[in-house]
């Protein structure tokens, strides 16, 4: 949802308001709905999703590698 408000904020000629993000939001739930908020969103999650889990494994990895998740 973010970068979808984000872009259509950033696209607008005016000053960034809150009252006006809050209309946004609710209208385009009310027109388009909730999903409408997530659109294009799974191109990030691509790109995220492997990130993340190669990041996550190289962590638990050096960990163990230089023993710093021993318990004694």
């Amino acid at each position: 949802m973010s970068d979808y408000l984000a872009f259509i904020l950033l696209v607008r000629a005016n000053k960034f308001s809150y009252r006006r993000c809050f209309k946004f939001l609710k209208e385009s739930y009310r027109t388009e709905g909730f999903i409408s908020w997530y659109r294009g969103n799974s191109a990030n999650l691509v790109r995220v999703i492997p990130s993340a889990a190669i990041n996550f494994t190289a962590h638990e990895q050096w960990k163990r590698i230089l023993g710093t998740d021993r318990h004694e």
